[in-house]
């Protein structure tokens, strides 16, 4: 498994340089914190992640430094012992009751400030009809359930050099400033409301906002640990009931399959398929990953909804995953889906909580695909409920907390109104 160290990697991406200069540009703006220390003014705070090994309660502090200092503590519920495990493959059963549970799942929630090849995309993170993370926040927080999943995506302040920079935003780059701004900052009163079930995504990858991912990881990292491109595995069991979160950031992307990739993915994804056989007969078993492995995008020539193809489906299936899973959730994809498919998991699709949304430019809902992704305003969030063995009913709401779906979900059939 590739890694890469903290000093080399920052070099490379040229990072280091951006640390510089994203420090006098945040300056020049007006920043917050507003302090040579970028860690230090902020209120300590605690995150309890779900996680292979138990309930992972992470404890984030001030200091003056450029990053916060880290502290970790491993508990699991029931009658399962303590364990100190940093992998899935030592992992204690996490118990809780999953006959009624309720989940609330939001993905790509990041406010996207981002430059290419001379072309510059920019949400305007000091506004709230544009950037609407902050707002969706107080509106999940009113629901009930028992844990939150993230679908990935937290950290999209990437780049904002130009003359209207602080007319859009506080900080950038992949500092702490800019992840507080992000991600921690307004996700307070989800870390205070319940645990969560947290998913990496390719903003979180080794080429861009890793060393902010660090108190999101599985895997008690700080900010100085080396980055892995695939971290491993986490095996979460309650019950009847699985979730697998699968780390899949760095396969995203359609295009050719390579020797290369089944040489890197395959095995990894087979230890999964084996360890299903294994130990999931007859339970009911979820695919948490960030790249979907289905899903549909806007073709504004046609008009009409376009299959997204992507390497980790053919991979998936080549390992004999896809039929060991009952459902598949992602982000990724910035919008709400459910894609049916033949024979094969219904994947939901959640990746449309604050990042500049790919709409449709209708509410749709066919064969081939659910959506109600109709407007670049169409921003929300879902609210799952078990029913029975694989049998859930999904409520999707908008921003403001409003149903605008709900769908019955029993293994591979769905419907919706």
């Amino acid at each position: 498994m590739k890694t890469h160290s903290y000093s080399t990697l920052l070099k490379a991406a040229g990072v280091g340089i951006l640390f510089t200069v994203t420090f006098a540009f945040l300056s020049s703006c007006g920043s917050t914190p507003k302090t040579e220390s970028p860690a230090a003014n902020f209120k300590a705070f605690q995150i309890r992640k779900i996680t292979g090994s138990g309930l992972q309660t992470v404890s984030i502090k001030p200091q003056s430094s450029d990053w916060p200092q880290l502290s970790f503590q491993n508990s699991t519920q029931g009658s399962t012992s303590t364990s100190t495990s940093k992998t899935s493959g030592s992992a204690e059963k996490f118990k809780m009751n999953a006959s009624q549970l309720r989940l609330a799942v939001i993905g790509d929630t990041g406010c996207r400030l981002k430059e290419s090849k001379g072309k510059y995309s920019y949400q305007n993170c000091l506004d709230g009809q544009d950037w609407i993370f902050p707002q969706l926040v107080q509106s999940v927080v009113k629901e009930n359930y028992d844990f939150l999943i993230h679908t990935g995506d937290y950290h999209y302040r990437e780049h904002c050099t130009r003359e209207e920079c602080p007319s859009v935003t506080k900080s950038s780059g992949y500092g702490w400033a800019a992840w507080w701004d992000d991600f921690y900052g307004p996700s307070q009163d989800l870390f205070k409301k319940s645990p969560v079930l947290l998913v990496r995504g390719n903003h979180e990858d080794c080429e861009r906002a890793y060393v902010g991912w660090a108190p999101l990881s599985a895997h008690q990292q700080d900010f100085t640990s080396e980055c892995r491109d695939i971290e491993e595995y986490q095996w979460i069991e309650m019950q009847d009931l699985v979730f697998i979160s699968f780390d899949n950031s760095s396969l995203s992307g359609s295009g050719k399959i390579k020797d290369k990739h089944r040489q890197k993915w395959l095995p990894l994804l087979k230890q999964v398929t084996e360890r299903i056989q294994k130990e999931a007969q007859g339970k009911e078993v979820w695919l948490l990953t960030h790249v979907p492995a289905f899903a549909f995008v806007p073709d504004e020539k046609l008009a009409e909804p376009v299959e997204a193809s992507d390497r980790f489906a053919v991979l998936a299936k080549e390992a004999g995953l896809l039929n060991k899973v009952d459902y598949i959730l992602s982000g990724h994809v910035h919008s709400q889906q459910i894609v049916p498919r033949k024979q094969l998991p219904l994947q939901i699709v959640v990746g449309n909580s604050g990042t500049v949304l790919d709409a449709f430019g209708r509410i749709i809902n066919n064969h081939r695909v659910i959506t109600t992704t109709e407007t670049r305003s169409s921003y929300g969030y879902g609210v799952f409920e078990r029913e029975g063995f694989k049998k859930w009913k999904l409520h999707f709401k908008d921003k403001d907390g409003e149903k605008v779906l709900t769908c019955e979900m029993e293994q591979q059939r769905v419907f919706c109104e």
